[in-house]
């Protein structure tokens, strides 16, 4: 057996998609799967401060890491492997805690970094630290990137990607796609949403025939921030949170997917949209482009430069003609590299090569 130690919902977010697209990929059965939980009550109110953080991972760590070593030595569970879901920041200290209890009780230790490795890795001395001594500690450590970038050892660090669930979108079936730039995340600054807004303002007439729909949660503040900023603006639409549905229908009517984040692991939102036909207009972060064998679907910006895209907007706007070749090329992109059912085997192929060789 498998025991995944992962962030559970709520809230929603890129691990617990990762955790629905692994069982949804049918590689695995029931039995061969475990998640034990690892996120706090706290965090599932969403986005809330350090301090308050560090509070709540005190008051429930001793909890989780007694559940945690009756979990990994139970005969009856027969745990055969461990793998970590690790969202990064504060959470590397809970994940060393996790993974010292595992080659203690002599599991093999998968540690899977859902964040921008290379910034972990150059953090503050404390977080950096614990960091690579659980990366040190685990027989093996999956990163969104390339290990040879890193000039790590290619034999533990492991590059892996975030596949999406095929879907039964097909493009002939829609109406023609739309004049929408759609954007779908937190409304947070580290996400570059208003970036992107500022950006759109710099258009002018160029954009009067499309559309700019962005979609997400947000804290008060900035939920009151972007509305201020878009309230001028009459082809901008801030949609609030949207449900599977809704999110789907606005991926199959938009022309492009902006994502100008200062800061990603691999996004599944990017790989979904590949998944709907559209041209990605995102930084390059994470890992996600590296995985990429038609480049063309994505036009790549600079994190934190307003003129640069706006600039993309500009040519996309020019250049959205081609959109329906664009379309299939995008689909196809997503169909050949990019399921769930792919990132499985990927998955299990390291964890057997591990199991066989303890």
């Amino acid at each position: 057996m498998i025991l995944i130690c992962t962030p559970m919902p709520p809230p929603t977010g890129g691990i617990t998609t990762w955790n629905s697209e692994l069982v949804k990929s049918g590689v695995f059965t029931e039995k061969e799967l475990y998640f034990f939980k690892t996120n706090s009550e706290r965090k599932e109110s969403g986005i809330y401060s350090s301090g308050r953080r560090i509070f709540d991972g005190i008051k429930h760590l001793r909890k989780k890491i007694s559940s945690f070593y009756k979990l990994v030595n139970s005969k009856e569970n027969g745990v055969d492997l461990v793998h970590i879901n690790s969202s990064g920041g504060l959470a590397h200290f809970r994940d060393l805690m996790l993974i010292i209890i595992s080659k203690l009780s002599g599991k093999p230790v998968v540690l899977h970094c859902h964040f921008n490795f290379y910034n972990a890795w150059n953090n503050n001395i404390f977080n950096s630290s614990v960091f690579k001594v659980a990366c040190l500690l685990s027989n093996k450590v999956l990163i969104f990137d390339e290990p040879s970038k890193h000039h790590l050892n290619e034999q533990k660090y492991i590059s892996i990607f975030n596949g999406f669930g095929k879907i039964k979108f097909v493009p002939t079936n829609y109406p023609e796609k739309e004049n929408i730039f759609f954007y779908a995340g937190w409304i947070i600054p580290q996400k570059g949403v208003f970036d992107l807004v500022a950006a759109w303002s710099k258009l002018g007439e160029q954009a009067k025939h499309f559309k700019l729909i962005l979609a997400g949660s947000s804290q008060n503040n900035y939920k009151q921030l972007i509305t201020q900023q878009i309230s001028n603006q009459n082809n901008i639409e801030y949609v609030g949170q949207l449900n599977r549905e809704q999110m789907n229908a606005l991926l199959g009517r938009a022309k492009f997917f902006v994502l100008p984040s200062y800061s990603e692991g691999f996004p599944f939102v990017l790989t979904e949209a590949l998944a709907y036909g559209c041209h990605l207009i995102s930084t390059d972060v994470g890992g996600f482009y590296s995985y990429l064998n038609d480049k063309s679907v994505c036009s790549l910006v600079e994190v934190g430069n307003i003129d640069n895209l706006a600039n993309q907007l500009k040519q996309s706007i020019v250049s959205s003609e081609s959109s329906s070749s664009s379309t299939f090329n995008s689909l196809s992109e997503y169909q050949n590299y990019l399921t769930n059912e792919q990132m499985a085997l990927a998955l299990k192929k390291i964890w057997e090569q591990l199991i066989s060789t303890k």
